[in-house]
């Protein structure tokens, strides 16, 4: 009985190692991706965010006698992958980008496997050529942020979920889950794939014998899930975490409503609209009030975003001097003697085209901080979810603009320009952050990774 486990997990492996090989269209098609690849790799630079600080910091965490903070709201993979290629210690970029850079040359190749399973050779290659050639594939290859192993994960999931309906095979069930599982670690946001397609999966297979392969990977994949919210309570002592895998939902989704919403053109200049307006509702009128109070109380309450907001620089077209050059300025310490200008500003209430509202994503760590200092952790997520949802729905057409330009922007397409696509003379729309934003490369890295990130950047 231990032999024929060891056969069928063996027979597991080499099937799944068979969905990998290259036909005569693969072959062609890795050799456009790796073309076009190396073209991305080498004209765009490494973007170095905070978000990817935050993936830095915990990984440092997880390593014995480096200092750094583990942030929950994030997968694991990515902060252990950081240790495995060594991006932590001794501390450089280079294998990683590497890997990066296979992933978005095979991810092409994997585009044409899934459309293979049902369309034509030659309607599969011409599909997966128009993608490469968008860039959609290629232009994460450095950004120091999970996007490429995401995009991939997310692929290799369909791919074998097409490939369980169309054959109903039990291997296929399980590579599919055990991506599924991966992937969630990756990006929580595939869990809804996981519950979604679950539920396919058992209605179409409800009489046939794969019910059961599907039932016990999806208990597994459960288990796994649950597991792993214990690890966390372990490890943070916060008993909240248990059954839940991501506590933070709605400073989350928060964020990408609050951030930006889409843009229009003003005086030569493109900027960003937001969706969050104190006349939404009742919570953000709510969320208004708590910080209007707070600030009331301690007027020097936003001097906790002076330290990563002084020196960064304000884009305007007219010479600034003094303080006036520093984001910090403009977003608070003008408003430091008037409380309800600066609370006004946060929540745009003298419009969505309101001044400063390209900087908007800057007031989100201090929102969120305030909440939880004046309601608790958990209230203020419900709050901020609330609000977001309240946004949604005060601003439906807005808020279907913004997906459709977020989607568009992908393949750098620029409608708002005669020119139509950017230029390759302009930061590609897809990265464009400034150089060691909010000094995160520089107060994250190493001093290898941190030369190299110079070295690209200049």
């Amino acid at each position: 009985k231990l032999m024929r486990q060891i056969r069928n997990i063996s027979d597991f492996f080499l099937y799944f190692a068979s969905n990998f090989g290259l036909d005569k269209y693969e072959k062609k098609l890795l050799y456009v991706g790796l073309f076009f690849q190396i073209i991305y790799f080498i004209y765009i630079p490494i973007l170095f965010e905070c978000d990817a600080a935050s993936y830095f910091n915990s990984a440092k965490e997880i390593l014995p006698y480096i200092e750094g903070s583990y942030n929950f709201d994030r997968g694991p993979f990515y902060p252990v992958f950081l240790i495995l290629t060594g991006s932590i210690f001794p501390g450089t970029l280079s294998i990683l980008l590497i890997l990066q850079f296979v992933l978005g040359v095979y991810s092409g190749i994997l585009f044409y496997k899934i459309c293979s399973l049902f369309a034509s050779d030659k309607y599969s290659f011409i599909s997966s050529l128009i993608l490469i050639l968008s860039g959609l594939m290629l232009f994460g290859v450095k950004q120091i942020l999970p996007y490429q192993f995401f995009l991939f994960s997310f692929f290799l999931c369909i791919y074998f979920f097409i490939k369980i309906i169309k054959f109903r095979n039990k291997y296929d069930v399980y590579a599919f889950y055990i991506i599924v599982c991966v992937s969630i670690f990756i990006r929580w946001e595939i869990q809804i794939l996981f519950i979604v397609s679950t539920i396919f999966l058992l209605l179409l297979n409800i009489r046939h014998k794969l019910i059961f392969s599907i039932l016990f990977s999806t208990a597994l994949t459960i288990f796994v899930m649950f597991f792993y919210t214990i690890l966390k309570f372990l490890v943070s002592n916060n008993p909240d975490h248990i059954g839940k895998i991501h506590m933070h939902s709605g400073s989350q989704i928060f964020w990408n409503i609050y951030s930006a919403a889409y843009p229009y053109e003003l005086n030569g200049e493109i900027k960003n609209t937001s969706l969050v307006f104190k006349k939404n509702g009742p919570n953000t009128q709510m969320m208004y009030d708590i910080l209007l109070k707070r600030l009331n109380k301690n007027n020097t309450l936003f001097e906790s975003e002076k330290q990563w907001l002084s020196k960064e620089k304000y884009h305007s077209r007219k010479i600034l001097e003094g303080e006036k050059k520093f984001v910090y300025y403009h977003l608070y310490d003008q408003y430091k003697s008037n409380p309800k200008a600066l609370v006004d500003k946060i929540f745009h209430t003298d419009g969505y085209r309101s001044s400063n509202i390209e900087y908007n994503g800057f007031y989100l760590p201090f929102i969120v901080r305030q909440l939880k200092n004046e309601i608790g952790e958990k209230d203020a997520q419900n709050l901020l979810f609330k609000a977001s949802y309240e946004a949604i729905v005060s601003n439906p057409g807005l808020y279907v603009k913004r997906r459709i330009h977020n989607f568009i922007s992908f393949f750098n397409f620029n409608y708002l320009s005669t020119s139509t696509f950017y230029s390759l003379k302009t930061e590609y729309i897809t990265i464009a952050q400034p150089y060691n934003l909010a000094n995160c490369a520089s107060d994250t890295l190493s001093s290898i990774a941190m030369n190299e990130y110079d070295f690209d950047r200049y």
